[in-house]
């Protein structure tokens, strides 16, 4: 009886043998499976991730607060779309008014001599992307605009082309279209702009992150920048673009990372003398009291006056 017990026993014990033995070669090849896919996925996502470059260009003066908040937000953004990027600020060190335009133009002449950008983004500090839907992959029909006026929480107008997403490094995109001062705002109406409209919940596409009551806008108008400001601008551009590059960094934010460019513009006051804050006193304007005492806060101003000249 002993015996039949044990031989019962090995026959159960080899079936239950047999049984796991098949359960690990399904549970093996679930997970070679599982592995083969995660492999293919990663190919795929990282073949994607860096056939194109993109530099994203950021004008910049005085905006701290917001390019904390930026650099991390953006850089996360970039990343879950699987983006190869990098985040350029162009940092405005001198003493002109903050001229965006000119901005840009030195941050596309900087990603222009690094050959491995092969498209630029023209962004805002204060402008944070929330919808996946919007399009920061390698624009292939050309031209694109990110916050089209039914997108951007602020500007509405149609004649708004912030967040531009443009294909390749070419440089005859600026010769003429970009305007240096005039109306701080890139014109590209020669070409053919695409802008998105399939965008769901349009309101909440992008975030705005700027306060005006804490820094408000530079909105003043000096000589006759509000007559030039309406005028094609074919003078001025990248083609005239002169700057200094003072100094360059690699900041950090919350292991986010971001290249400072500081540099100083040049101001050809012939041609837009608004880049001043303010206007040029008259020279030849005589004084009708000559013995009058000049309080120092005029003279201060007549002493800057005649420095920035």
């Amino acid at each position: 009886m002993c015996i039949g017990i044990a031989v019962i026993d090995c026959l159960i014990g080899r079936k239950q043998r047999i049984r796991m033995r098949k359960k690990s070669k399904l549970i093996l090849a679930l997970i070679a499976f599982n592995i083969i896919v995660a492999l293919a996925i990663y190919h795929h996502f990282n073949s994607t991730k860096t056939k194109h470059k993109l530099a994203v260009v950021i004008p910049f003066r005085d905006r701290f607060d917001e390019l904390m908040v930026m650099v991390p937000h953006l850089s996360r953004y970039l990343q879950s779309s699987r983006i190869n990027f990098e985040i350029i600020v162009v940092n405005q060190v001198d003493q002109w008014r903050f001229n965006r335009a000119a901005l840009l133009n030195v941050g596309f002449h900087l990603t222009n001599i690094k050959s491995d950008f092969d498209y630029i983004i023209l962004h805002d500090v204060d402008l944070l992307p929330m919808s996946y839907q919007l399009n920061y992959a390698y624009p292939e029909d050309g031209p694109y605009h990110i916050s089209s006026p039914d997108l951007h929480p602020i500007y509405k107008f149609s004649s708004y082309l912030g967040e531009l997403n443009l294909p390749g490094i070419d440089c005859s995109i600026f010769d003429s279209h970009l305007l240096y001062f005039n109306n701080n705002i890139p014109q590209f109406y020669t070409a053919h702009i695409h802008r998105a409209y399939n965008i769901k919940n349009k309101n909440s596409a992008f975030r705005h992150i700027h306060d005006n009551n804490r820094r408000p806008r530079d909105m003043k108008e000096f000589y006759n920048q509000r007559q030039a400001k309406y005028q094609r601008d074919r003078v001025t551009g990248l083609s005239t673009l002169r700057y200094r590059l003072v100094s360059q960094h690699q900041l950090t934010v919350d292991s986010a990372k971001c290249r400072v460019y500081n540099v100083q513009l040049e101001c050809n006051l012939a041609v837009t003398p608004w880049c001043q804050n303010k206007k040029k006193k008259n020279r030849n304007r005589k004084v009708a009291n000559s013995t009058k005492a000049k309080s120092p806060k005029k003279s201060l101003l007549f002493a800057k006056t005649n420095l920035s000249v």
